[in-house]
């Protein structure tokens, strides 16, 4: 039997649009792919801190970055630069963009607007937590696979939060305070595990704090966000 990719998964996935919208598919990317890319994570010496963030601090390997592919060996290189264009090339635009076109906050045309991707291997470590936010005001879609090595710890995946204020909404970037937030649902942070979502203006979500926890919470994260978005002037914040 063919597997399904990525691309098709997505394009026949539907919206939950509760609290806002966004999908979670369980097994995202064929076993044999997954198991080639757990194979080729990058040790943790060869990623580096993200300014800003922690104690601890969320430790980064930009995967489209030729300074942190030069980091690996041949056989690193040559998998991450494949993957980047056989699994999360033009196909995959197409197929998120398509999805979220019209439950953004700016409702926009793929082959009109000027966007690009990002893709970065995260590395949490012990109690890294991240505050409830939407995303920053560049961003349309924003996306996780879970790297997770068991099933053991679901409770490691992002959160998403509605205000306790229903009025309350945010145009993207400051961390907000959490008891201003009720927990809506948190996703799990299983194996293979893909949560995409799209930027609102209330697209609350965050990383919930485990005080004593000690883990390791590996992700890959992807973006889809406009080169520049003429009129905000504001920093587009990556936490």
């Amino acid at each position: 039997m063919k597997d399904v990719s990525l691309a098709e998964k997505i394009a026949a996935q539907p919206l939950d649009m509760l609290p806002s919208p966004h999908f979670y598919l369980a097994e995202a990317l064929p076993r044999s792919l997954y198991a080639d890319l757990v194979e080729n994570l990058p040790e943790t010496r060869h990623y580096s801190e993200l300014p800003g963030s922690g104690p601890p601090p969320r430790l980064i390997f930009d995967i489209l970055g030729d300074d942190d592919l030069a980091r690996l060996d041949e056989r690193g290189r040559k998998f991450w630069r494949g993957f980047t264009e056989d699994v999360m090339g033009e196909q995959f635009m197409r197929a998120v963009c398509a999805r979220f076109a019209n439950a953004v906050r700016d409702p926009f045309d793929y082959e009109k607007a000027t966007v690009n991707r990002t893709l970065k291997l995260s590395r949490d470590r012990g109690t890294y937590q991240i505050g409830v936010h939407t995303d920053g005001p560049y961003r349309l879609i924003s996306m996780l696979l879970y790297l997770a090595p068991d099933r053991t710890r679901p409770e490691l995946g992002t959160s998403l939060y509605t205000p306790r204020d229903p009025s309350f909404t945010c145009a993207g970037g400051p961390h907000h305070d959490r008891g201003l937030f009720n927990l809506a649902k948190t996703m799990p942070y299983l194996p293979n595990g893909f949560f995409a979502f799209s930027m609102t203006d209330r697209s609350f979500h965050g990383l919930e704090p485990l005080p004593g926890a000690v883990a390791t919470r590996d992700c890959l994260l992807i973006t889809i966000r406009y080169d520049r978005k003429p009129g905000v002037s504001v920093p587009d914040y990556t936490a």
